[in-house]
């Protein structure tokens, strides 16, 4: 029984770590949103200025 203690005590790990790394998944898609956006603002600024030029 001892190692059945074991392996529950290996998966509470495993399963705080993937809740940690879904966490770190969405803010790192959250950041990806942003930059994507300004990303877009500057696309969209640099066709405003050579449609002025």
């Amino acid at each position: 029984m001892h190692g059945l203690s074991e392996l529950y005590s290996q998966h509470a790990a495993l399963q705080t770590n993937v809740i940690r790394l879904q966490g770190m998944i969405e803010a790192v898609n959250n950041e990806n949103q942003l930059l994507e956006m300004d990303l877009g603002f500057l696309e969209q600024n640099i066709a405003d200025q050579n449609g002025h030029n």
